[in-house]
């Protein structure tokens, strides 16, 4: 049985509009997946987020094509050492997920001007020190 033409735009439409969120900065990162996932807040609130998941595909950098429009970032089980500035145009970011790659230093992490971030996965680094106010800046965290 087909589909009653009058459900089917309407249907269509909300799949474009879940999508266009990453698409407007950029394509997806090649080899990621990019789409709205359920998010729950720390206060374990439902929310759907604009997601980038970059898991385990060996990187050694940052994507520099993210969307501005990210909101879960997920870079887990990588060989990332440091950022280069990539992060800086993430103004919407709330999730980061940076644990298992080989980040040495807080500096080398890069986490300036991340207002809206309240989570944050660094295990598994090789962190091992925290210096005085190096998270001071993350208020949501």
């Amino acid at each position: 049985m087909a589909p009653s033409p009058l459900l089917w735009p309407p249907l269509g439409w909300l799949c474009v509009g879940l999508l266009l969120p990453l698409v407007r900065g950029g394509e997806c990162p090649r080899l990621c997946v990019c789409e709205v996932r359920p998010w729950f807040t720390p206060q374990s609130t439902y929310r759907e987020a604009a997601t980038v998941d970059c898991n385990d595909l060996r990187l050694t950098h940052i994507p520099s094509n993210l969307s501005s429009d990210t909101q879960v970032l997920l870079l887990q089980s990588n060989s990332i050492a440091h950022t280069s500035g990539e992060l800086e145009a993430l103004f919407n970011l709330t999730e980061l997920d940076l644990s298992q790659n080989n980040f040495s230093t807080m500096e080398a992490v890069g986490l300036a001007n991340m207002n809206q971030l309240t989570t944050l996965h660094l295990e598994e680094n090789q962190i091992s020190q925290l210096p005085d106010h190096c998270l001071q800046d993350l208020s949501n965290l």
